[in-house]
């Protein structure tokens, strides 16, 4: 219930912010932490229990959160020994978030935040303004097999920088939404054969032809974590995640302009940084074994800083969920495929 979640947030001392009696924001978090299209599920994976949790370690509240690319320089820190781990500093999450200003129908967060980007060996100061809106409508809401309840939001995340920034850094806005275990994947991509690399171990996945592109799809559910990155050349700035719930079937949808692979900053581990090869993957997934909770992650990056665009970018996504009968949500799923088909 959205009273719970809001309930639960209040007692780890944050005052949330609610839009539209769907949306629910955390603004000392950085996060959307709730979206209710029936009032009662949220749609988005949360980890409740941790939200009171004192721990100056790392805290994943779950939900939507914007983080620094690439993730090589600022959640990689060198352990020696030609070991590297996997370390997130505060100044990356949950970064330094003050509320800026809030009503009914949107709410703005700014964080400035020193952020340290390890291959350089430099400190960059950078602020993120993210503006969270409610969407009055959802597209698809409405199908002839059925209704569906809808719930949707815009988020619109501006990345600028204080001061010079090194040509051997290239900050980006990584936006990430937590998805509960369990759930299926779909991601539509503009060929039978889409470019893709493993980020973190050996992603398990499969894809399927369909129409004049292909369907690449998986289940959030694995013994070892792993992440997988989809190249821009077929990207089609589309994830959908969908689960069972208490009140129907759910449906999760995250849409977003895909970023020019030569504009990406992030690459894997997998790769030298500087093999042509690792460049360009602007869209990821990320599945938890367990550890952390076992939750999905759909994941897409804006373009990086640079004297192109003034040391200024803005990240624009749109997230939808829907509940209702499995036909219902199927028919939306289609309508959201066919749309995606058409812009390939």
């Amino acid at each position: 219930m959205l009273e719970a979640l809001v309930d639960a947030v209040k007692q780890s001392g944050h005052n949330p912010v609610i839009l539209d009696s769907r949306v629910v924001v955390v603004p000392a978090w950085g996060r959307v932490v709730g979206l209710f299209p029936d009032g009662r599920q949220n749609a988005l994976w949360v980890n409740e229990p941790l939200f009171a949790a004192d721990d100056p370690s790392w805290i994943n509240y779950g939900g939507d959160r914007v983080w620094i690319s690439p993730e090589l320089d600022t959640n990689v820190t060198d352990v020696g020994g030609g070991r590297l781990d996997v370390v997130v500093r505060k100044s990356v999450d949950p970064g330094r978030f003050i509320l800026k200003g809030a009503d009914a129908r949107a709410c703005e967060i700014v964080s400035r935040d020193s952020v340290y980007f390890r291959r350089a060996d430099s400190t960059v100061d950078l602020i993120r303004r993210r503006v969270v809106e409610p969407l009055a409508t959802s597209p698809y809401g409405e199908v002839r097999s059925g209704s569906v309840t809808s719930a949707g939001y815009r988020s619109a995340t501006t990345l600028t920088a204080e001061g010079s920034v090194s040509e051997s850094v290239r900050p980006a806005v990584w936006s990430i939404l937590q998805v509960v275990p369990g759930s299926e994947i779909t991601v539509p991509t503009s060929r039978h054969a889409p470019r893709t690399l493993a980020f973190i171990d050996s992603p398990r996945f499969d894809v399927a032809p369909r129409g004049s592109g292909g369907l690449l799809t998986c289940v959030v559910d694995t013994p070892t974590s792993w992440k997988l990155g989809l190249h821009a050349t077929d990207s089609v700035g589309l994830a959908m995640a969908e689960f069972d719930a208490p009140a129907g079937r759910m449906l999760v949808v995250r849409a977003f302009t895909v970023t020019p692979g030569e504009r990406c900053s992030d690459v894997p581990a997998t790769l030298p940084a500087d093999d042509p090869r690792a460049a360009g993957y602007v869209q990821q997934l990320y599945v938890d074994d367990g550890a952390l909770g076992g939750f999905g992650e759909l994941e897409h990056h804006s373009p990086y800083l640079s004297p192109e665009n003034g040391y200024r970018v803005t990240d624009v996504c749109e997230t939808f969920a829907y509940c209702g009968s499995a036909d219902a949500v199927a028919a939306v799923k289609e309508r959201w495929l066919v749309g995606a088909r058409s812009k390939a």
